[in-house]
């Protein structure tokens, strides 16, 4: 067995989560245990990204700890109207694209590449209407469109996302950091796949060997 990456919640945002990251966290794999210790222990300035970010940006934004978002969709159960007059007077950066442009950022991100080509905004008034909401990030080139030089057609290209850190709820774990997770993961694969570091709460810690019977749902 390998060296056991095991450890408290505190430990691991204290390790892990600094002042200023990029951080994914999956939002049909909310970690609310680590987003809670990332509020009791007043990280700042981070930056909030995936393609539905929920009840992880509601609490980090009331509490402080977040200063900018890029998402296709913020919603939660917590104030969220505060969040949004936070937006429109530009106290709160954000960048919004779609669910679909978001997952291509990160997929492009795990794969190592610094941007992919999407159609997903061409026929929209997307691209007119982006650069009119106040609480834009200054000084961020959100896409690029050009022509495609194998056939000549348009093409929007998005940038490459790779978090600092990733937080993650997920199933199961063995204890050298072999994570579990099975059901609808939305961009969660990316997210991981994407990110420098990640950390991850789980339901239950198994032997090594439940994980290797059972390896399609490693993640």
């Amino acid at each position: 067995m390998g060296k056991s990456k095991l450890m408290s919640l505190e430990e691991a945002v204290a390790r892990f989560v600094a002042d200023g990251d990029v951080v994914y966290a999956g939002y049909l794999c909310i970690p609310f245990a680590l987003t809670h210790e990332i509020v009791r222990q007043s990280r700042r300035d981070l930056e909030l990204v995936g393609a539905s970010v929920v009840w992880p940006t509601t609490e980090l934004v009331l509490a402080g700890c977040c200063r900018r978002i890029r998402s296709g969709y913020i919603g939660g159960p917590l104030r969220c109207r505060d969040i949004e007059a936070m937006m429109a007077t530009g106290e709160l950066e954000y960048e919004d694209y779609s669910n679909q442009g978001l997952a291509l950022m990160l997929m492009a991100g795990a794969l190592g590449i610094p941007f992919i080509p999407t159609r997903s905004f061409l026929g929209t008034d997307y691209l007119e209407r982006a650069e009119e909401h106040p609480g834009r990030i200054p000084g961020y080139k959100r896409l690029q469109v050009m022509e495609s030089p194998f056939d000549g057609q348009r093409v929007v290209l998005l940038p490459a996302i790779r978090p600092d850190v990733v937080i993650m709820h997920a199933q199961r774990a063995d204890e050298e950091g072999n994570v579990q997770m099975w059901g609808h993961l939305g961009d969660a694969r990316w997210g991981m796949w994407a990110g420098r570091k990640i950390v991850v709460t789980v339901e239950e810690i198994v032997p090594t060997d439940v994980v290797r019977a059972d390896p399609s749902r490693t993640v």
